[in-house]
């Protein structure tokens, strides 16, 4: 309770900062092009360590979000609207920082035939008074899988791509649709997002923008046979980010842009380790991605990099300090720090947090916090595009939250 009091203390004397936010977006509604002016830089931090406060619960509420700027917690709770186990309604409770603590700020009501709204699939708007979610995996259900955005103030939750509970549809015949991997656009007037589906007795991939109030879905690109989206779709100024994958193999695939109409090819995989775009920097100059390898003694063993956009062959490692081995990383929301989360060396339960100036990829990381208590920051498989506490997250208020197998836990960022 002491440390959940302090943390209540010292979120709410920085809560009204305005939230820039490391996930970058641009956008236009040209089928074609894409294009708009990048948001603003955040200044430039000197990042010293970081304070452990404790875990952040909300009301007995396990938090499943926060808006960027800390001022928003989100938790969420499921009823079942008739008999059927599919037919499932969802309601958002929003928690507001005033008066030093998180309070009930308003519920709001979502129908989605899915029984819950993972955390991996909700992005918040920039200025954190809006957030968008899908549910991937709803088709399972034999239902589309619909874009969704609330309105924080308004208390609207409106479907965007579809309308729920529309006719029931096969995934042998018909129409169908997957939408995942969204991300904002620089003024928060659309959402870009990935979609699969079947349309004409032909499946593929496509990227497509809608706007906020609904309406046409724009293709912006479609994909050749056999070519993937895995998740993870990032944009910045008038391009956007995103990893794909291909058992061909006479198709380039990896981490490309697609800027002015063209895709270009930044980072090049094969079907035997593939990577996968985890973040643009702030300033749209850097990528961070990892590398996973498939097959053989090291299935599923993955290492972190970050690169230059302009100069992609230019990567850098983030290997390990303490020894142990790299579980995460991501970049600060003034985009020129990295944080790197390790995993124990050997037999010791130590867990560490460093810090990496990328601008000088030669000094040694920072440590910012390391514990022999804490065993279990997150899961070893992270969803590139999740801004939730379940996985870390860096608020523009100064503060980290990350998973400890439980409710979240937070930091707070010392600064110079």
């Amino acid at each position: 309770m002491y440390y959940k009091n302090r943390f209540k203390n010292l979120i709410s004397l920085i809560a009204i900062l305005s939230a820039l936010m490391f996930a970058i977006t641009g956008c236009k509604s040209n089928v074609d092009t894409i294009s708009g002016d990048a948001r603003p830089i955040p200044p430039r931090q000197e990042y010293v360590n970081f304070e452990y406060l404790g875990e952040f619960s909300l009301n007995g509420d396990t938090p499943i979000s926060v808006s960027p700027n800390g001022k928003y917690a989100l938790a969420q709770e499921r009823y079942s609207v008739s008999e059927d186990p599919n037919d499932i309604g969802v309601i958002f409770k929003i928690y507001i920082n005033e008066n030093d603590e998180y309070v009930p700020f308003r519920e709001i009501s979502a129908y989605t035939r899915f029984p819950r709204i993972e955390d991996e699939c909700i992005i918040w708007s920039h200025d954190s008074e809006s957030f968008a979610f899908s549910i991937p995996r709803a088709l399972q259900n034999g239902w589309n899988s619909d874009i969704y955005v609330v309105d924080i103030k308004s208390g609207e939750c409106k479907n965007l791509t579809g309308i729920a509970g529309e006719e029931e549809i096969s995934s042998r015949r018909g129409t169908w649709f997957i939408d995942f991997a969204l991300s904002w656009s620089d003024d928060d007037s659309r959402i870009y997002f990935a979609r699969y589906g079947r349309r004409d007795d032909k499946r593929g991939f496509e990227l497509c923008s809608v706007s906020r109030r609904g309406g046409a879905v724009e293709t912006i690109k479609t994909f050749e046979d056999g070519e993937r989206l895995m998740y993870g779709l990032f944009s910045y100024g008038d391009a956007l980010f995103y990893t794909t994958f291909t058992n061909e193999y006479d198709i380039a695939h990896g981490i490309c842009m697609y800027k002015n109409g063209a895709e270009k090819l930044l980072v090049s995989h094969d079907i035997y380790a593939f990577v996968d775009i985890k973040e643009v920097s702030a300033d749209g100059k850097l990528l961070l991605y990892k590398v996973i390898e498939q097959g053989g003694e090291y299935d599923g063993y993955f290492t972190y990099f970050y690169a230059p956009i302009d100069s992609p062959e230019d990567a850098v490692e983030l290997k390990t300090t303490s020894g142990g081995y790299v579980m995460n990383a991501m970049f600060s929301p003034d985009g020129n720090t990295i944080l790197k989360i390790e995993g124990p060396p050997g037999d010791s339960d130590a867990n560490y947090m460093y810090l990496i100036d990328t601008s000088a990829p030669e000094k040694e990381p920072r440590l910012a916090y390391k514990t022999d208590e804490i065993t279990y920051f997150f899961g070893v498989e992270p969803q590139p595009i999740n801004w939730a506490l379940l996985q870390p997250i860096w608020m523009s208020n100064g503060f980290v939250a990350i998973n400890a197998g439980g409710d979240p836990i937070i930091f707070k960022v010392n600064t110079k």
